[in-house]
């Protein structure tokens, strides 16, 4: 079933049924009206005075509940966070980094607006590189889309994602979905069968095998199947 929607409002509720309680964010002139649509579902926002804070706080946030979600403004807000979402791509961290940006009719001109630098894409292109999905939402009909993507490459790799909202495009009413397809899930790959084939035959051949457990079990959820894993190994 189909049904219009506010761009901002599918957002936050997606949002909220991903379990996240508050988002960390500065309000800014480019970001207000993401805040107001928050207020609207009814999630809570941690303020802070610092932009690499809001980072930080989100990336904790993550390791602790499993998503962490970061509000900045365009250009001194959102240059400002990237050495915390780097750390996050690093330390596989699912923080979603929403930014607000100036309306899709200024994109067409030279930028002459504050805190933009050399041009408007500038801001996105940097967090491409510390990001695993980005998306710019000035396109109403794949708005719904690119949400859905971002929120599921970050949970599913567990690093962080970009989503950069125009000014006019926060209230904008886009076409929803409400029951979708569920993404297919990729199948092991050559390469991970051949990496289990090796541990296996190293497990077999150890006299005093010895299980080191990394950060990616707890981002990826695996406790209990690295201890049965254990149990059945009786290491």
């Amino acid at each position: 079933m189909m049904a219009n929607k506010k761009l901002a409002d599918y957002l936050f509720e997606r949002i909220k049924k991903a379990g996240v309680e508050c988002t960390f964010g500065i309000p800014g002139d480019f970001v207000l009206p993401l805040y107001a649509a928050q207020e609207r579902i009814g999630i809570k926002t941690v303020v802070m005075t610092h932009e690499p804070s809001i980072g930080f706080a989100a990336d904790a946030y993550a390791r602790l509940k499993g998503l962490g979600v970061a509000l900045t403004t365009y250009g001194a807000g959102g240059l400002n966070m990237i050495n915390p979402i780097a750390l996050a791509y690093a330390e596989e961290s699912p923080v979603i980094v929403i930014s607000g940006s100036p309306e899709t009719r200024y994109r067409s001109q030279k930028p002459h607006l504050h805190h933009c630098v050399k041009t408007f894409d500038t801001q996105y292109n940097v967090f491409k590189e510390v990001t695993e999905s980005q998306t710019l939402l000035e396109n109403p009909l794949t708005a719904q889309t690119e949400i859905d993507r971002v929120f599921d490459t970050t949970i599913k790799q567990s690093r962080p994602g970009y989503i950069e909202i125009p000014r006019d495009m926060v209230n904008f009413e886009i076409p929803v979905v409400s029951e979708r397809a569920p993404q297919s899930v990729e199948g092991n790959s050559p390469a991970v069968a051949e990496a289990v084939t090796e541990i296996i035959d190293r497990l077999q051949k150890a006299r005093q095998p010895v299980l080191f457990a990394g950060a990616e079990v707890r981002r990826f959820k695996l406790q209990d199947k690295v201890i049965s894993l254990a149990q059945a190994l009786n290491i």
